[in-house]
This record gives structure tokens, C-alpha cells and sequence, in this order.
């Protein structure tokens, strides 16, 4: 709980929108809101791990989970401004828990429930959701990911509300969105390099 906390998790973002919900991390304050023993149970630990039960999050706070596994352990403050930069913040964990954090989400693009998202030429990280809420047979539907793995450029997270499984509806969105814009980022890329070519050269 600690370490989603200082994650984001259960906490309001700061951005330029303002209005945003901290929602719901079980912790001591929560016990004490909703159970009048205040009893922790067993159960609880399980449903906090895979984010089920009382656990809730929007998908900029997600999307700040995957920005900090793509840094390895560095907490970015999310905006909406183009152009503004922000220095992060370092989170909870060893250089050596962010290694691993990474490993495992590389290898549910390429073994895991992910592995259906694949791009051509691109190595990219990530995990899928499916999160019940009790107002649908369907569960809203997660992705997180960032990429490529091996020099992150862009971390997203991807909602669809009632739509089945994260692999199969969110997923497919988020890889969409990331094609789109690495290859743009690619091409500005070589548009520069060639400018930068046609340049006369100043001695």
C-alpha cells in the first residue's frame, strides 16, 4: 500500500485540469471508513494486488505507473501543456525492483496476455486489465504500456468502460496510438537529420 501510494495511487494528480478524484487505495484510513471492526482481511490483500475490490484509478494516474517503470523508478508529474517540463521525482524501490518491474512487462508483450499487441520493429512493454465493478457482466477494460522498452518515448494507459478484456479492447487502442506516434517521431527524426545534412558547414 505504501508503495502505490507513493505511486499516485489514492492520491489527486496535480495538472493544469484541476477536478481530478484521488480514488480509492485500501489502506488504514479506508478500513476505519467502510468497516466498523476496522479488520483487515485476507481477502483484501488479494484484491489490492491485482488492483480488485475497493481499489480505483483514472488512466492518468496509470498512465503514471507505466511512466515510472519506463524510468526506471522516476515518478513524472503529469500535464496537459505541451513543451512544459517538469523534473520527476524518485519513487519507492531498488534499481534492481524497476529492472524487474520491466522484464516482467516486456514479457507480456512478447509470452504474456500481450502478446497479440505487437508492433513491427518495435520492442515495447506493457500490461493488460480487466477490472469487475458491479454494474456490468462486462469488465471495463486496461492497458498500460510504454515504449519502445529499450528507450521509452511515450507511456499511455487506455480505458474502454464495460468492454471486456483489456487485451482485446484496450490494447488494440493503445498499440494504434503508439504506432502512430513513433512513426512520426521517427519521421520528424529523419526530416531533421536531413536538414541538418543540408546545412552548409561554418568554419
Amino acid at each position: 500500500v505504501r508503495t502505490a501510494r507513493a505511486l499516485g495511487l489514492g492520491t489527486k494528480p496535480s495538472t493544469e485540469l484541476g477536478g481530478e478524484t484521488a480514488g480509492t487505495l485500501p489502506d488504514e484510513r479506508w478500513l476505519a471508513r467502510s468497516r466498523a471492526d476496522g479488520r483487515w482481511l485476507p481477502g483484501d490483500a488479494i484484491n489490492a494486488s491485482i488492483g480488485q475490490g475497493a481499489v480505483s484509478a483514472s488512466a492518468m494516474q496509470m498512465a503514471v505507473v507505466a511512466a515510472t517503470a519506463a524510468t526506471g523508478g522516476t515518478i513524472p508529474t503529469p500535464h496537459y501543456v505541451r513543451g512544459i517540463p517538469r523534473p520527476g521525482r524518485r519513487g519507492p524501490g531498488s534499481a534492481a525492483f524497476w529492472a524487474a518491474e520491466r522484464r516482467a512487462l516486456e514479457r507480456v508483450m512478447t509470452s504474456g496476455t500481450g502478446r497479440a499487441l505487437r508492433i513491427d520493429g518495435v520492442r515495447w512493454a506493457g500490461k493488460t486489465g480487466s477490472a469487475e465493478h458491479g454494474r456490468s457482466a462486462r469488465s471495463h477494460a486496461w492497458f498500460v504500456a510504454y515504449a519502445p522498452a529499450d528507450d521509452p518515448k511515450i507511456a499511455i494507459c487506455t480505458m474502454a468502460e464495460s468492454a471486456g478484456h483489456g487485451g482485446e479492447v484496450a490494447g488494440p487502442i493503445a498499440r494504434e496510438i503508439v504506432a502512430t506516434y513513433l512513426s512520426k517521431l521517427s519521421k520528424r527524426a529523419a526530416a531533421a537529420s536531413a536538414s541538418a545534412g543540408d546545412s552548409p558547414i561554418r568554419r
